[in-house]
């Protein structure tokens, strides 16, 4: 068994949580928390035959890791091998995997069964990750919003999770949720969300943070979340299509149809 704290979080009713959390003065909080979520780590790579346990147990991780303070994400990450397969940028990352893959369970049920309960609490605990810690943000990019291969569709076409995310944007129950963790990934800035997110679909999370008038003229402006972000390059694949690409069509994510261009202006 862990610690107390950990066994009472563990057992404790969702709406309990915070009230146990506040039990615990400072300097004890980042100790307790942080073995809190290496505890949530090997729990997310237990061996679970059964599919509903399955996402029983991660859904109770997923709850528990967004009441914990970013500064304890890390936890979520240990070194690799020098040998280890499916590494990234020198990290273990299978525990962050399971929550990915536990997002694409969960837009599965919701595709099926369209349900705020099924996505709000996964979205919000990768935005807090991709907030808390630059390896899991670097990560959670990778999978999310790879590098732009075929813009000649809108964002929302297809079956990728950076597709499916977008098609959320624009649906009332989701749409902030979703935008915010497409924000996040984005390191918070404006142009880079619109251009994997087209400005259409971005306009709602814009408006709500005041930053319309940017994303129409193509700032960097951020969301004011408080998160710090590196100032590493994670735009790699600017590169990689921009030289061969057309002017896109800021409002929709895509290149222009053939024989027409991008609009001067909104209305």
């Amino acid at each position: 068994m862990g610690p107390p704290i950990v066994d009472r979080l563990l057992s404790a009713p969702n709406d309990q949580v915070a009230q146990l959390l506040d039990e615990f003065n400072a300097k004890e909080e980042e100790v307790h928390f942080e073995r809190l979520v290496g505890l949530l780590h090997d729990l997310l790579l237990c061996e679970v035959s059964d599919e509903e346990a399955k996402d029983q147990l991660h859904g109770q991780v997923v709850h528990l890791l967004s009441s914990v303070p970013r500064s304890s994400y890390g936890e979520l990450l240990t070194e690799a091998g020098a040998d280890e397969k499916g590494a990234f940028e020198g990290f273990n990352v299978d525990a962050v995997a399971a929550l990915v893959a536990y997002l694409e369970r969960r837009l599965d049920e919701e595709e099926k069964q369209p349900s705020l309960q099924h996505l709000s609490p996964v979205l919000h605990c990768l935005a807090e990750c991709g907030r808390g810690h630059r390896i899991l943000r670097r990560y959670l990019r990778s999978r999310v919003l790879p590098p732009l291969g075929d813009v000649s569709k809108r964002p929302e076409e297809g079956n990728t999770l950076r597709n499916r995310l977008v098609r959320l944007m624009t649906r009332g129950d989701t749409c902030q949720l979703a935008a915010e963790l497409l924000f996040v990934l984005c390191k918070e800035r404006v142009n880079r969300l619109v251009k994997y997110t087209g400005y259409g679909n971005a306009a709602g999370l814009l408006a709500s943070k005041g930053l319309l008038l940017l994303g129409g003229a193509g700032g960097r402006g951020g969301g004011g979340s408080g998160a710090q972000y590196s100032s590493d390059s994670e735009d790699s694949d600017t590169e990689e299509y921009a030289p061969a690409a057309p002017p896109r069509e800021p409002r929709a994510g895509l290149l222009p149809a053939a024989g027409r261009t991008a609009p001067a202006g909104g209305h």
